[in-house]
């Protein structure tokens, strides 16, 4: 018969409270009372049957008990007399007593909130982390040398684990082992497990599930003699520590101490023939390679003494001599940093190779020379725990050598103490033996593999051999790994010092970051020229991944000193490094007449430098190497998401001028542009016509289709945003230097040889609909005025106004012309009027005109102000008063530091940052002023060039200045830099919809936004460049906010 007790408590996996404990503990008392009494067995049924009750009633019950706001005691719900009335019987004692065993009595609920506060989740099933098993999970497996024992820790440990795989079991069966018996080694722990693996797999207990295993039903039995007592089947003889080893061969503990002190100051040399004085018929009935084998583990074996007693020559010659050296040979303030990097890890190897590997050679060599089985079980043990340390002696070697030879350098009695060891009787050098603990490692794969090959017949000892030569080797391969890297490091350490920046340059290396890197260096010749002669004179190239350096070595004052290289040159940025086209140039060195193979960096907004080296494979390797570095900088730009602004290509039919022909490196922005399927992959290539210029772009929209228009010097050109090959002139009119279209209106405003004139929007349209290629563009053209040189649109006074400048004799005069929609009537003093089908003209007014006394270069129109970028500075004025005034004013002494950069500048513009603040570019530098005109910042923003800035404008909150050769981005409130775009013969086409000369409108925060109120029109910025693909052709790009940038 089933008999169930239980409380009413939800069981979850909690700490029992100290107020449940002593609950409990009081239950507990009671029923042992009532397991002591004696009664009639019906009747303990009877009682126990009121405590029987499913799981849907328990949580029904608890409901109504914390619905009535107090639960009763656990002692509360037992029938005490009923129980008392079993006493004495045998059977509910036996009952009672498991029950109370099984917790059936502990209630969990101590009051009412409780209930609400646990969640009643299930048992999360225990993954299997082998690294993460505790002594208490090992102390679960009471017989680790029965079969049966281990698979059932196996089940309880592994049974958990959804992902279960062989390896984890492997895993976990190394750990048992070398737990229960902490003297075996980890090979034999290793091969122990595999074969208890395969005899799991061979009784059906581990069944494949693809790439996992499970457990079925099963079952293996026998015995591990090897984990029997202690790691041996004669526990006896370890109850006592005793010089006497044990008599089992293969017991762990059967380990003979030796005497290497004794043994080293002993050293023979001998070979193994006559180490052992073998004779003639000893080695008569030998096969050949089984003498040579036996050669080789004796030349082990003597190798390893002589490797200890080096590594004894060296701490005991050169470390101990320079701790105990008076006068001190090293600085007592960084004598201890120097012991501990170049002699720190010595010690650890030294007990390592003398304790954990010479130690067990010998004992072998004793034991069973001179026919020796082999030595692959002990390189096994020896390798892993060798491994951490001979792997941070490898990432510390580099830096310990390079301490050496820079103390030498420096520390004249330092480089007399080790000339005077060398000639000493020690012979050797300090490099010798600080560089033989790696060799060393490297010899014992070339002796454990000449042993494999020398090993004719297929045992363990071959098959644990090939085991011990890719286990040293993985290790190798780490310390190569480790020393490559710290390599780096030390290389970048020792250009930090030797590296002299004159005063003045911009920035800093910052060699130390982690992660830079040295990409190559080499010796260049560079071309120095002044009024009169040219020269060519060598040169030291460092190409980091953040920097080009031109650097020229220093001679020292004496002999012996230390040398430097003096950085003559500025260094190059990456992003600023140019990398012109190789052409077959070679010239003369002008010394002794070798050929000079030529090729050009160029330092964007600084200069371009020529250098030569003395083979084409040298020149070829120094452009792979500056092209790769490049490439790495651009993708880690692009993955970083740090670059703003994306690039699409508009068109490329624009045939142009050519012109010097740069790398197009990829990853760049313009790179990703060109590989796009709208950029130049499919598209069909004009012949270039060097007759042509762009000059200019916008864009409108036509039934949700944005169309761009592009001016140039033969007309103009509009295509569809998603078809750029359909690319058809619609207006064939010379020099098209400006162009925008008012979609309010209608209409299109252009200059086109000084001439300002509009035509309606809808001939244009129909114009580039029309499937007629042959026929001549027939579209009529209004003039508005002559000798204009630009104009701006803006809305301002609830007025959409054009200005358009004219050159006068001595000063420059502006128009103002209001724009739109007039009755007939109301056209009195209107300058031009043109009907339209509905009655209504579409007007330009006469609405006013200013003067400026200096040449003025472009307008930024506000709210109620006139920013005049002029030859004087930046010039205000409103129509109302139409008096100019300078902003900011030069005058002010407080200042004067920063006036005197802008002063005799050409000002690029006037952009709005904020409510308060505005931004004025010139062509070196940018100010920022307030409200008042008065300057608000003490510091002035920079640019990343020495040369003038072309053209500025502004894209949301990013200030772009335009070169010729690349466009600077640099986020406007604070003035990072964010973003440069090389290329060649750069325009700017469209200034967008914030920039000067622009069609803005102006909202009442004072922030430009585009005139087309429903969004018709992107006003993004366009420019156009050479195209990189196809020389002396054109390409059209527009500027686009990176989707993926995260601010």
């Amino acid at each position: 018969m089933l008999l169930t007790l239980r409380i009413i408590s939800i069981d979850v996996a909690v700490e029992t409270t100290s107020d449940q404990q002593s609950m409990s503990g009081g239950t507990d008392n009671q029923l042992s009372r009532v397991a002591s009494s004696h009664g009639a067995l019906d009747m303990s049924i009877d009682a126990l049957e009121k405590l029987s009750f499913d799981e849907d009633s328990a949580l029904d019950s608890t409901s109504e008990l914390g619905s009535q706001g107090a639960i009763p005691d656990s002692e509360e719900l037992i029938d005490w007399d009923a129980l008392q009335a079993t006493e004495g019987d045998p059977l509910a004692d036996d009952f009672l007593q498991q029950a109370v065993q099984n917790g059936a009595f502990q209630s969990h609920l101590a009051n009412d909130a409780s209930i609400h506060d646990e969640l009643v989740l299930p048992f999360a099933r225990r993954r299997l982390v082998p690294s993460e098993l505790t002594a208490a999970d090992f102390q679960r497996c009471v017989e680790p040398w029965a079969l049966s024992s281990i698979e059932a820790w196996l089940r309880e440990i592994g049974e958990g684990e959804p992902d279960l795989k062989a390896k984890m079991i492997d895993e976990a069966l190394v750990l048992l082992f070398t737990n229960k018996v902490p003297t075996i080694k980890v090979a034999d722990a290793e091969t122990l497990s595999h074969h208890v693996l395969a005899l799991l797999h061979q009784h059906g207990v581990l069944v494949p599930d693809e790439e996992w295993v499970k457990f079925e039903e099963g079952r293996v039995s026998g015995v591990l003699w090897q984990m029997t007592g202690s790691g041996c089947y004669a526990p006896r003889v370890h109850d006592a520590q005793t010089d006497v080893l044990c008599y089992s061969y293969y017991c762990d503990q059967n380990i003979e101490k030796l005497d290497l002190d004794r043994l080293l100051t002993s050293y023979s040399g001998l070979d193994w023939v006559n180490f052992y004085r073998l004779k003639r018929e000893d080695l008569e009935n030998v096969p050949k390679k089984e003498v040579h084998r036996q050669n080789i583990l004796h030349e082990i074996v003597a190798s390893e003494e002589n490797y200890i007693r080096q590594l004894h020559i060296f701490d005991a010659q050169y470390q101990e001599q320079i701790r105990v050296h008076q006068p001190p040979i090293v600085a007592p303030e960084k004598k201890d940093h120097f012991l501990e990097t170049v002699f720190g890890k010595f010690h650890t190897i030294q007990d390592l190779n003398q304790n954990l590997l010479l130690a067990q050679l010998k004992h072998r060599q004793q034991k069973q020379g001179p026919w020796i089985s082999g030595f692959s079980d002990l390189f096994r043990e020896w390798i892993r725990k060798a491994q951490p340390i001979y792997t941070e002696y490898a990432a510390t070697y580099p830096l310990a050598v390079w301490m050496m030879r820079t103390e030498c350098d420096t520390n004249l009695l330092f480089r007399h103490f080790l000339k005077s060891q060398v000639n000493n009787r020690v012979r050797l050098d300090w490099d010798h033996y600080l560089i033989s603990p790696i060799q060393r490692i490297q010899r014992y794969v070339l002796l454990l593999e000449a042993v494999e090959c020398k090993t004719v017949q297929e045992s363990e000892e071959k098959l644990n051999l090939r085991r011990a030569i890719a286990e040293i080797k993985a290790v190798l391969l780490l310390c190569d790994t480790e020393m490559d890297a710290m390599n780096k490091k030390v290389v970048l350490m020792d250009l930090k010092r030797k590296l002299v920046l004159r005063p003045g340059f911009p920035g800093t290396l910052n060699l130390g970051h982690a992660n830079r890197e040295l990409v190559f260096q080499g010796d260049v010749i560079t071309w120095s020229s002044n009024a009169l002669t040219t020269r060519q004179l060598p040169a030291r190239c460092l190409l980091f991944d953040h920097y080009l350096l031109l650097a020229k070595e220093l001679v020292p004052k004496y002999d012996g000193g230390e040398k430097k290289l003096d950085v003559s040159k500025e260094p190059i940025p990456l992003y600023l490094l140019s990398l012109e086209i190789v052409h077959d140039s070679v010239s003369q060195w002008q010394n002794a007449g070798e050929h000079i193979y030529k090729f050009k960096i160029k330092h964007l907004g600084h200069r371009t430098y020529t250098l030569g080296t003395f083979s084409a494979k040298e020149r070829d390797e120094w452009v792979n190497k500056i092209i790769q570095a490049k490439v790495k900088h651009a993708e880690v730009l692009y993955s970083q998401r740090s670059e703003p602004f994306r690039l699409r290509v508009l068109s490329d039919f624009i045939a142009g001028r050519g012109s010097p022909d740069s790398v197009l490196i990829r990853g760049t922005p313009l790179s990703r542009a060109l590989q796009e399927p709208q950029g130049l992959s499919n598209m069909v290539h004009p012949l270039p016509d060097p007759g042509v210029q762009i000059n200019c772009s916008t864009d409108f929209t036509v039934s949700g289709k944005h169309v761009f228009v592009i001016g140039t010097d033969s007309g103009v050109r509009v295509f569809y945003d998603l078809n750029p090959r359909v690319d058809k002139i619609v207006l064939e009119i010379p020099r098209v230097t400006q162009i925008a279209v008012l979609e309010e209106l209608s209409i299109c405003v252009l200059i086109t040889d000084k001439t300002l004139v509009y035509c309606p929007l809808q001939e244009i349209v129909n114009e580039l609909m029309s499937l007629s290629g042959d026929k001549k563009p027939q579209i009529t053209q209004h003039r508005v005025s002559k000798d204009v040189t630009y104009f701006a649109t803006a809305k301002m006074k609830d007025r959409m106004l054009l200005f358009y400048k004219r050159k006068e004799l001595l000063r420059t005069s502006f128009k103002v012309i209001e724009l739109g929609s007039f009755e007939s009537s109301e056209t009195k003093s209107r300058l031009f009027a043109r009907r339209t089908s509905k009655g209504h003209g579409s007007v330009f007014r006469e609405y006013d005109e200013f003067t400026f006394a200096q040449e003025c270069y472009s307008l930024s129109l506000f709210q109620t102000y006139i920013a005049g970028a002029t030859a004087k500075g930046m010039e205000l004025l409103t129509l109302d008063k139409k008096q100019p005034f300078s902003v900011p004013p030069l005058n002010h002494p407080e200042t004067a530091n920063i006036t005197n950069r802008i002063r005799g500048q050409r000002p690029l513009g006037m952009f709005t940052l904020n409510s308060n603040e505005f931004i004025i570019p010139y062509e070196t530098v940018a100010l920022y002023i307030d409200k008042h005109g008065d300057i608000s910042r003490s510091v002035i923003l920079g640019y990343a060039g020495k040369q003038a800035a072309q053209d500025a404008t502004m894209y949301e909150k990013y200030l772009l200045l335009f070169y010729d050769d690349y466009v600077e981005i640099r986020e406007a409130e604070n003035g990072w830099l964010r973003q440069i775009i090389p290329g060649q013969d750069i325009r700017v086409l469209d200034h967008g919809v914030r920039g000067p000369r622009s069609d803005i409108s102006l909202n009442p925060s004072g922030v430009a936004s585009t005139s087309n109120s429903n969004g018709g029109s992107r006003g993004t910025v366009k420019i156009a460049m050479s195209n990189p693909k196809v020389s002396g052709n054109k390409i059209v790009l527009e500027l686009l906010l990176d989707d993926r940038r995260q601010e």
